[in-house]
């Protein structure tokens, strides 16, 4: 059918696709012994998919070296069956390289995911003599989120060290921030905490405003297939939070003590255990939904 409305043409014995009438580069679909391509394969592929299942969108993850194969088969695909266009989509994934170098086979040191995460888990038990159930947990988290916070379509450079560190742009970072939102929330005596806006200090007003742009931060990664932009968002949460709990007390048995340390930073605010517990609440939330869409689990305690 393709071959009798033109799109593609035979070709010394082959089938192609004459992608120059399209800026494209011509490829060959069936060779001239009748064998079909991994193009022509693909092609049956999409009318199956689209013919059964009618997905509104085909995303393909693969490296970017296919990106010209990819062109090619969209817009043959496009051509026989209209209805398929801008339904395909190439989601150009880089390649992972270990930090001293690129994997190899040949050279003997290409890492098997279940052999990352089993060395992973025994190095935080090892670092952080943590029970196997949390450090499960933790490793997943290490290996998802030093995968998933580098652009989309940039090469990864895989460091095991800075993946499960506690410090700085890691997964166990977020999670061990969450876990101690979490922690200053079941000490509460308050259950019943109110968003009282008063006087604000400079750690809480922060806070607040990178909140309010979780739901569009969300909504922009997942346009972009870009789940890097989530973890970066997250990152700057949790340092936020962890500046904020550094500087101010949330819990304390007075709920309208002026601290010492906030009389000498100027702050003449009274501390307002409610507010300060519902903002540790809302970051103990978002923490755990961002983490979750990611694929990763917030544990409870750490």
């Amino acid at each position: 059918k393709a071959e009798s409305e033109g799109v593609l043409e035979k070709s010394e014995g082959a089938v192609i696709f004459p992608g120059e009438k399209y800026d494209l580069h011509s490829r060959v679909f069936v060779t001239s012994e009748g064998v079909p391509t991994y193009e022509a394969k693909d092609l049956g592929l999409a009318k199956l998919q689209f013919g059964e299942h009618n997905p509104d969108l085909i995303v393909h993850v693969v490296a970017p070296e296919q990106a010209g194969y990819f062109q090619v088969l969209f817009k043959a695909l496009e051509l026989i069956q209209p209805e398929t266009k801008g339904r395909e989509f190439h989601l150009q994934y880089g390649w992972v390289r270990l930090k001293e170098g690129k994997m190899s086979s040949r050279l003997g040191n290409v890492i098997l995911g279940e052999d990352l995460l089993d060395e992973a888990k025994k190095r935080i038990i090892e670092k952080y003599k943590t029970e196997a159930e949390t450090a499960e947990k933790i490793a997943v988290g290490a290996i998802k989120y030093s995968f998933l916070k580098t652009g989309i379509s940039q090469e990864i450079a895989f460091d095991m060290d800075e993946s499960i560190s506690l410090d700085g742009n890691s997964g166990p970072y977020l999670q061990y921030t969450a876990a101690r939102a979490m922690s200053v929330l079941r000490k509460a005596e308050i259950t019943n905490y109110k968003l009282q806006i008063t006087n604000l200090n400079e750690e809480e007003r922060a806070l607040l405003r990178h909140l309010v742009h979780y739901p569009e931060m969300v909504e922009e990664a997942a346009a972009r297939f870009a789940p890097n932009l989530l973890c970066e968002y997250l990152y700057q949460l949790a340092s936020k939070f962890n500046t904020f709990y550094n500087i101010h007390r949330i819990l304390n048995s007075n709920k309208h003590r002026i601290l010492e340390s906030e009389k000498s930073r100027g702050d003449l605010m009274k501390l307002d255990v409610n507010f300060r517990l519902s903002l540790t609440s809302a970051v103990a939330q978002v923490l755990s939904s961002g983490l979750s869409l990611l694929g990763i689990e917030a544990p409870e305690r750490m």
